[in-house]
């Protein structure tokens, strides 16, 4: 019997054995992002968290009081001083104020935080208002100034001390303490009827 060899185009050849990238699988790849993320969680908790001061308005409107000269040291900004007001008493509790010299009206805050170490010592007072206008020509339209916190509380206020200050309008008195916001009062102010008088100590200059 013949035996016959097969022919070289007839030989399997073998090819080249490829080796197939491995696939991860879907829980691989969750604990590698879990694992990523570690990292991340635990630096965020580690993170201490910023001390926040919280505030309660207990008391506004017209007020009276023994005022004092422009304190140098309060960091004003605006057309006058800011004045200290000692023996603060509420006459009216309202938030429509009528504009009169020598009147002045406010809010009283009561102040909160985690710790009495985390009690700030000032806080800034923005006292927004339309514009005004000074016998120079100076304009504007929000005084800033700082007010000490006692015992957890801060008064704050404005006072009209001159005839460019009368402006009726919407007004507010912000406060803020470590630069964000965390009080607010809105007043509307009105001029007196006509013919009422317009002061309550005479001119001041």
């Amino acid at each position: 019997m013949r035996k016959i060899r097969p022919s070289p185009s007839a030989v399997e050849v073998p090819l080249p054995c490829h080796r197939r990238p491995r696939k991860e699988s879907p829980l691989r790849r969750y604990a590698i992002i879990a694992a990523a993320a570690i990292p991340a969680i635990a630096w965020a908790a580690g993170a201490p968290a910023r001390a926040e001061v919280t505030a309660e308005i207990v008391d506004w409107g017209v007020v009276s009081g023994e005022r004092k000269a422009p304190a140098p040291e309060t960091g004003d900004r605006g057309l006058s001083g800011a004045r200290p007001m000692r023996n603060v008493r509420y006459e009216e509790r309202t938030d429509r104020i009528v504009a009169k010299l020598c009147r002045s009206f406010g809010i009283t805050v009561t102040l909160s935080a985690p710790t009495p170490r985390q009690m700030p010592r000032r806080v800034e007072v923005r006292v927004a208002h339309p514009t005004m206008t000074r016998a120079d020509g100076a304009a504007s339209s929000e005084h800033r100034f700082s007010s000490h916190v006692i015992d957890g509380e801060t008064h704050i206020g404005f006072g009209f001390d001159h005839d460019y200050e009368l402006q009726p309008g919407a007004w507010s008195i912000s406060v803020h303490a470590r630069g964000t916001e965390i009080a607010r009062k809105a007043f509307t102010v009105v001029l007196p009827p006509p013919g009422a008088p317009r002061s309550e100590c005479g001119e001041v200059s």
